[in-house]
């Protein structure tokens, strides 16, 4: 089970936490926000779960949530202006992510929009949602980390695709560490973008970006076959989407990577 009390200790001096939930087993932190949000919780509020039964990544898909074997949180987070949008969150949170790992000694690195890879394998995912509060709109910012799984534990699914901290080598960490570590970063982002500051955060998420700038793409067509035109990556917009230049030399604007598929070079 995760410790609350120490995770209590861990982040007792983290700006961005107002109140911490810690509970066994959900069908995901994601919908317990929503639930603490519609209820009137306030920005700040982090719930965690040792075990999701129905844990979500984007786009619907599952996240698998074993217990004692990953890390899965959600934070309620206020709105500020255009700051607020869950594309900016997206990757706010993904640098805070990516930052944390690197800190166990592995060679993360942010797959646009909301993975974190080691050597090309999957650690860890985002998913930002807004939910309707009592009087605005607060963002549920999900985190998903895999941290202790070892060979085999994944299902077959995911065997080619996922990874965890302990099977890329990286330092021995306590769970509790490793999320005071990633709302510890989360709190010095959050303190950037709340002071109207993403030019920064976006320089920063550049820097630890892969396959942003660059790298040969196919669009998928309106059928969504990968049937499109061809193009390369270009980086990022002011509000996060990816932006690709196209072999005509026209420019198209991505807020999903569902819409292209990666090249071979």
């Amino acid at each position: 089970m995760l410790d609350a009390d120490r995770l209590e200790t861990l982040i007792r001096d983290n700006l961005l936490v107002t109140r911490l939930r810690v509970i066994p087993e959900l069908v995901s932190t994601q919908d317990e926000a929503r639930r603490l949000a519609e209820s009137g919780a306030s920005p700040g509020t982090v719930v965690f779960a040792h075990r999701q039964t129905g844990g979500r990544g984007s786009r619907g898909r599952r996240w698998y949530s074993p217990e004692g074997s990953g890390l899965y949180f959600s934070i309620l987070l206020g709105q500020a202006g255009d700051a607020a949008t869950p594309a900016r969150w997206t990757l706010a949170a993904s640098l805070a992510v990516c930052r944390a790992c690197r800190d166990y000694a592995v060679p993360a690195e942010i797959k646009w929009p909301n993975d974190i890879l080691i050597r090309g394998r999957k650690v860890a995912g985002i998913l930002a949602e807004l939910r309707s509060g009592p009087s605005n709109p607060v963002l549920a910012l999900g985190i998903g980390v895999n941290v202790g799984q070892r060979e085999g534990d994944f299902p077959d699914e995911l065997t080619e695709t996922g990874t965890s901290l302990l099977m890329e080598g990286g330092v021995d960490c306590g769970r509790e560490e490793l999320a005071a570590a990633i709302l510890g970063q989360l709190s010095t982002i959050a303190g950037l973008m709340y002071h109207g500051d993403w030019a920064q955060v976006r320089e920063d998420w550049i820097a630890m970006a892969c396959g942003i700038q660059g790298a040969p793409v196919r669009l998928r067509d309106d059928a969504g076959v990968a049937a499109g035109p061809c193009g390369t990556t270009a980086g990022i917009d002011e509000g996060g989407a990816l932006i690709v230049r196209l072999e005509d030399g026209s420019r198209t604007i991505l807020h999903s990577s569902e819409s292209l598929v990666p090249m071979e070079t």
